[in-house]
């Protein structure tokens, strides 16, 4: 690793504890704008086409694709991108392996988060919870989460003893 190596980082809402990370190691260039929605089709576009060349790698923060216009405009000194999403279908991998560039993603980063929302979701949903939260109290809402807390944990206990009693055969 070496600081004479310089990494794009491809919105300017990228952690600025990740960007101190990188920064001990390579020369760091952020653009200035947001990679998200309009400003990622015009603006940033047109920042990230004058600065991505000579970069080693690309940080890409973006819910837009990495464009074979924008690999072009790296040239042959682009050797890593690294994607801050679990999918990679905007990254353009088939044009990434053609040029020898390596692909790297987050695919387990979100889980714990979804995890969270569908058992919101569940709890919400079972308890009809946005219709009735102006009834409810807290000592009355409590006993329910406990309950399919209780339940959950059951169940997964009910589902390793059944794997257990399997492997055991």
């Amino acid at each position: 690793m070496s600081k004479d190596l310089k990494v794009l980082v491809s919105s300017n809402d990228f952690p600025e504890s990740a960007i101190k990370i990188l920064s001990d190691k390579f020369t760091v260039v952020v653009s200035r704008y947001s990679n998200y929605g309009e400003s990622a089709r015009t603006v940033n576009r047109e920042e990230l086409l004058r600065l991505i060349p000579g970069c080693a790698a690309l940080v890409w923060c973006s819910d837009s694709p990495i464009t074979k216009e924008l690999l072009d405009a790296a040239g042959d000194s682009l050797k890593v991108v690294a994607t801050s999403s679990a999918g990679y279908n905007h990254c353009a991998v088939d044009e990434l392996r053609a040029r020898g560039i390596r692909l790297s993603n987050t695919p387990d980063v979100l889980a714990p988060a979804v995890a969270e929302v569908a058992v919101s979701l569940i709890l919400g949903a079972a308890r009809r919870l946005t219709e009735n939260l102006a009834q409810r109290t807290p000592d009355v809402l409590a006993p329910a989460v406990a309950e399919v807390a209780v339940g959950l944990i059951l169940g997964a206990a009910r589902r390793l003893t059944e794997n257990l009693a399997q492997v055991r055969k």
